[in-house]
């Protein structure tokens, strides 16, 4: 019988895979962009190094971390990837980042990891433009001028607060959905299993009777031939063989009303 419960999570482990590859493939050109713009003018370390050294690093033993553990690594990295794209370069696009971290711990676990994640990244955003307003942050690239605006960040903000948060509980009720059908698919295959079990109960016991039938059968001393209601003989036991002296093959071919 199919395990269900191995199924789901075998799903579960190839979405998260292929989310894993996913951000793998946003991080290389940032990273190569990163380490050309480190060798060519700053000579520093960037931290976008690191993230990109993780992902690979996480990517290579996906097969080995716990389905678990490696959704909240991969949705915890897209959250962060998000943080750090508008800590160092004010890109509002780097929310929505954020958001597909959210959106993605929302599908694997449920609403209550989402609405943690996403208030993770909500108190982050604010502390990040909260320093820069103050003027603890300084971008020497900004590429998104428009949250220069306290108005325009508030309002920006604001949008992907109701996005978010529209997002874990749409989710969040398509998760709630496939949770009880799989629930009732995984009652339903216990009962299946429950009635296979049973069946090959009835099949053991028949089984057993067979044996038991075909020792008393033989160990007769008197002869015995059994036919059909035709006359066609079907079996006979070894006492009626030593009478007649003939083999049980002759015996099967013969007819009894003929």
């Amino acid at each position: 019988m199919i395990n269900l419960k191995n199924e789901i999570k075998n799903v579960k482990n190839r979405l998260i895979n292929y989310s894993l590859l996913a951000l793998l493939v946003l991080a290389t050109p940032i990273f190569i962009v990163s380490l050309m713009y480190s060798f060519k003018v700053s000579h520093t370390f960037s931290i976008h190094f690191i993230e990109f050294g993780a992902i690979a690093i996480i990517f290579l033993f996906r097969n080995k971390i716990n389905t678990f553990v490696k959704a909240n690594i991969v949705s915890s990295l897209f959250v962060l990837a998000g943080i750090l794209g508008v800590y160092f370069f004010g890109i509002s696009g780097g929310y929505f980042l954020s958001v597909i971290g959210v959106a993605l711990i929302t599908l694997f676990y449920g609403k209550r990891l989402g609405v943690i994640y996403s208030i993770i990244a909500i108190l982050s955003f604010i502390i990040i433009q909260s320093l820069y307003y103050e003027g603890y942050i300084i971008r020497d690239i900004d590429f998104n001028a428009f949250n220069e605006s306290l108005n325009n960040w508030i309002s920006a903000f604001f949008t992907l607060v109701v996005t978010s948060f529209i997002l874990i509980f749409s989710i969040s009720i398509f998760y709630d959905y496939v949770s009880i059908l799989f629930n009732k698919l995984e009652t339903n295959n216990d009962q299946l299993n429950n009635l296979n079990h049973a069946y090959q109960n009835v099949l053991q016991q028949v089984e057993d009777s067979k044996t038991k039938y075909m020792k008393i059968f033989q160990s007769l001393s008197e002869a015995v031939i059994v036919s059909d209601e035709e006359g066609n003989v079907i079996d006979c036991n070894d006492a009626a063989i030593k009478l007649f002296g003939f083999s049980r093959e002759f015996f099967l071919s013969i007819n009894l009303h003929t």
